[in-house]
């Protein structure tokens, strides 16, 4: 079975920002090296989810292409965020507890 990659409107991943959206962003150039859409610390590192401890605490921002990090005010799609690699569910929880408290929110997409 082949994938599809077809290109999603970016509404569909944003579901929703703040009317005053621009205050919702920022530009953090070590966020570029990121995939589009991940996760990523204040410092636009990538999560370190495989430590054993890890609590989601560091979780800043979402990663929208080009070091343009969405910190707040926002709710997203959880089919399009690039969640790292060996994430799991509780750590997620953890990670998206931590969001909520900047007010972004991560809603359960259905396809």
């Amino acid at each position: 079975m082949q994938e599809i990659h077809n290109k999603v409107s970016e509404s569909l991943i944003l579901l929703w920002a703040h009317e005053q959206g621009e205050m919702c962003i920022k530009q953090i150039d070590a966020a570029a090296s990121q995939p589009q859409w991940a996760i990523v610390t204040k410092e636009g590192e990538a999560l370190s989810v495989s430590d054993e401890n890890y609590d989601g605490s560091d979780a800043y921002g979402i990663h929208a292409g080009g070091g343009k990090v969405y910190w707040a005010n926002c709710v997203f799609n959880t089919l399009y965020i690039a969640w790292p690699e060996g994430v799991t569910e509780p750590v997620k929880a953890l990670i998206t507890e931590q969001l909520e408290k900047a007010f972004i929110v991560i809603k359960k997409g259905s396809q």
